[in-house]
């Protein structure tokens, strides 16, 4: 819960601030890293993950954008057993999310909509960022099933 309410702090300052230039919204590809935090009960099955995305970004309309993001992400399993006496087993999720962006300067606000294998459920992931040059950091946070907050780190080209 502390993950959403810090998106969601983040996002109103974000929305505070005097929109950008349409030049500043950029189209393109990106690749990076992120880390993983779960939250809820899934943090009681898997321990702090990482994961690798590629994303792709059109711009829309001025400040708008389009994004989708193909993942990998990888939960290491927590010691011991569930109630049922079996073992927890790692997480090796494959995520597909697509979804929309405001600029705001160098900072960003959004949400996407995605998929998550292993996991097999979809999702809502509200998310702010900041941009500079080629080189972005955003939180996000999946808000539904097993849920989680990540942190990722990307290059644009």
């Amino acid at each position: 819960m502390r993950g959403l309410r810090l998106i969601l702090t983040a996002g109103a300052v974000a929305l505070a601030l005097p929109p950008a230039a349409a030049a500043q919204v950029r189209s393109g590809i990106g690749v990076g890293g992120k880390l993983l935090f779960p939250t809820g009960s899934f943090d009681d099955e898997v321990k702090t993950g990482w994961g690798i995305a590629g994303t792709g970004e059109i711009a829309i309309l001025g400040i708008l954008s389009g994004v989708g993001e193909l993942s990998y992400n990888r939960f290491p399993a927590e010691d011991g057993t569930r109630e049922d006496g079996t073992a927890f087993d790692n997480k090796d999720v494959f995520g597909l999310t697509a979804g929309a962006r405001v600029y705001l300067s160098m900072l960003f606000a959004g949400v996407d909509l995605g998929y998550f294998t292993a996991v097999d459920d979809g999702g809502v992931l509200p998310n702010v960022g900041l941009r500079i040059a080629l080189f972005e950091l955003m939180g996000r946070y999946k808000w539904s099933g097993d849920n989680w907050f990540e942190v990722r780190g990307m290059i644009s080209f």
